[in-house]
């Protein structure tokens, strides 16, 4: 019994003088392997070359703001970041530059919006949305916008959620289809109606 103890003993010792050892060697080689700080600079216009467009989801003074990085970039590490928080966006593929952003307000009373806005960030015309943002499309030519919200529940996963599609004029800045489940849905030739029946996307 006491040679089991002693075992035990030095066994446990072992161990603790084995995590000692990683906890120490992690500490003085972190700041070897951790990644260069990234540059911030404005961005007040997208540009003609190729981009990626982001939500900064960082934290910081610029979280939940529009970012943009691109590949042929002459200074690695460097993005560029918007006045414009967003918590989904879409920019449309042409050149036009037409985007849409839907924004979460939230506090004692969370309220949202849907702002559409042009190539250097700003924003021509402001809609409330019914729910909390799910999905925003633009069209290719920048001349029509869809968003996709939840009017009950936080995501697809909650029993009982509901969602509501809108489809917007950017040119004309309206709501073109406030819902578009007051579409009359053909299926198999004959009128589609079921409770639980969303538009997606």
């Amino acid at each position: 019994m006491r040679a089991r103890i002693i075992l035990f003993v030095a066994l446990s010792l072992s161990c603790l003088a084995a995590a000692g050892a990683y906890a120490w060697w992690a500490a003085t080689t972190r700041t070897d392997t951790a990644p260069a700080a990234r540059t911030e600079r404005p961005l007040s216009t997208l540009p003609a070359a190729p981009y990626t467009l982001m939500r900064q989801s960082s934290l910081g003074s610029t979280h939940g703001r529009l970012a943009l990085e691109t590949p042929a970039s002459p200074e690695a590490g460097v993005r560029q970041v918007s006045t414009l928080s967003c918590d989904r966006v879409h920019v449309a593929r042409a050149g036009s530059g037409r985007g849409i952003c839907l924004e979460a307000k939230r506090g004692a009373l969370t309220t949202y919006h849907a702002h559409l806005f042009d190539r250097s960030f700003a924003v021509q015309a402001s809609f409330p949305l019914a729910g909390e943002p799910s999905r925003t499309r633009m069209s290719a030519d920048g001349t029509l916008a869809a968003t996709t919200v939840f009017v009950s529940g936080h995501s697809y996963a909650s029993p009982g959620f509901s969602t509501r599609t809108s489809i917007f004029d950017v040119v004309g800045a309206r709501v073109l289809v406030p819902d578009l489940e007051a579409f009359t849905v053909i299926k198999d030739a004959h009128v589609f109606k079921e409770t639980n029946f969303n538009f997606w996307g």
